[in-house]
């Protein structure tokens, strides 16, 4: 509940992340991403490889859907946003002061937005953004549970 701090949807700002800084990390990454290549979706294959799903959720209801697979050294990831009322928050006041949180009728626009820009395309990514939207939860916060094996390299570096 405070500007930079972020958490699960069940903890919200009782999350404890796996070292303090993780949870500015995953959430920037999102709002950092630097796209290097892209491609029609329709002539992208992921073959065998695993698919990750990551939700990005915000307090106005915008959930952003990524699905992302570690293909022949590279990271892929496909978009998709819509807006779900259901995870309407109250914003901790500090975030409200901000003044950045936006109607359901925004949200929904939004969420058209984005799928109309970014459905038609799948997008390759850095090692960065690449490992943080393949982390499974329990490589974020101290929970137990069933872990996502990473690429050799954290880092997203190939050896």
């Amino acid at each position: 509940g405070t500007k930079d701090k972020f958490g699960t949807p069940e903890m919200m700002e009782k999350t404890v992340f796996k070292y303090e800084q993780l949870g500015y990390d995953i959430a920037g990454t999102l709002f950092q991403l630097q796209m290097e290549d892209v491609q029609p979706v329709n002539n992208f294959s992921r073959g065998n490889a695993e698919v990750v799903t990551t939700e990005f959720i915000t307090f106005d209801g915008l959930k952003v859907i990524t699905k992302t697979s570690f293909n022949d050294g590279k990271y892929y990831t496909t978009f998709y946003a819509e807006y779900d009322q259901a995870l309407v928050k109250l914003a901790p006041e500090d975030i409200q002061e901000f003044g950045v949180l936006k109607t359901a009728e925004q949200v929904h626009q939004e969420a058209v937005t984005l799928n109309e820009q970014l459905q038609p395309w799948v997008y390759r990514f850095g090692g960065f953004a690449g490992t943080n939207m393949m982390r499974a939860k329990a490589d974020i916060v101290t929970e137990t549970g069933q872990t996502i094996p990473m690429p050799p390299d954290l880092t997203g570096m190939t050896p």
